[in-house]
């Protein structure tokens, strides 16, 4: 099975920058990166050379509260998510 990846997350102005990484990167198909604005969830196939993304603070009046991030291997196995709170 897959193990769980790294996130971290950095405040960048009106931004926050995700960054994620895993011990496995060859086994990675794609990566699965959830934003959560308000109480709205969004969903986002990333693909596996994608190790980071910047992400707006504020999307259509409502603020960003959580990232989380899976990986994927080629045969659709996901690995734990690993899920973080945004710092105001």
């Amino acid at each position: 099975p897959l193990l769980r990846p790294t996130l971290l997350l950095t405040n960048e102005n009106n931004h926050v920058f995700a960054k994620w990484l895993h011990k496995q990167p060859d086994q990675i198909a794609h990566w699965v990166l959830y934003t959560r604005y308000g109480e709205e969830w969004s969903t986002e196939i990333v693909d596996k050379k994608e190790t980071g993304k910047a992400l707006a603070r504020t999307k259509n009046g409502k603020n960003l509260y959580d990232v989380a991030v899976v990986a994927i291997d080629r045969l659709g196995n996901e690995s734990p998510y690993i899920a973080k709170a945004v710092q105001k």
